[in-house]
């Protein structure tokens, strides 16, 4: 059997950056669960295994979507901010400054503490921590979801925005 004929959802420069990252076989199925992730514009595993267009029993369909979201190879530090910095100096106008929005909020029954990049009127998230508490975040939980941040794009001069729970003199002499 050939490899599947999938339409390439994925621009050419995301694919170029995968290749160097991926193995060739992780890359197709990366883009055919885009492309699944596309079409039923849903999350549920078990719903994206159904739809997965790949010859083999569902079950195993899910079972290999839940493998390959476990491959080391795909985490924030190796995957993510990587393809974001170089989006970052590819695309931005001034790619040496960014403009980072953090903020908390709750999402669903979660309580969420996350940056996000401030590009083209739109948030890309950067970087979270979901808090095991509700309410307000402290600074040391501030700290641990900017330091990581910042080293990461240490060569860039970040300015950060935060609503009035991050008005607080400790963390503004910390920033």
């Amino acid at each position: 059997m050939g490899k599947p004929h999938i339409q390439i959802m994925l621009p050419l420069f995301y694919q170029h950056f995968l290749k160097h990252r991926l193995a060739e076989d992780q890359v197709i199925f990366l883009q055919l669960l885009v492309h699944t992730l596309q079409c039923q514009q849903h999350l549920c595993i078990q719903r994206l295994a159904e739809a997965l267009p790949l010859t083999i029993k569902t079950d195993s369909r899910r079972k290999a979507i839940q493998r390959f979201l476990l491959l080391p190879q795909l985490n924030i530090w190796r995957l993510w901010l990587p393809l974001l910095a170089l989006i970052i100096n590819r695309f931005a106008d001034n790619p040496h400054r960014l403009i980072l929005a953090f903020d908390r909020t709750n999402w669903y029954k979660y309580n969420l503490l996350m940056v996000a990049l401030i590009w083209q009127k739109r948030a890309i998230p950067i970087y979270w921590r979901l808090l095991n508490h509700d309410g307000n975040s402290s600074l040391a939980e501030r700290r641990s979801v900017l330091r990581p941040v910042f080293r990461f794009f240490r060569s860039k001069s970040i300015v950060v925005l935060g609503d009035r729970e991050f008005g607080s003199v400790d963390f503004a002499r910390w920033l």
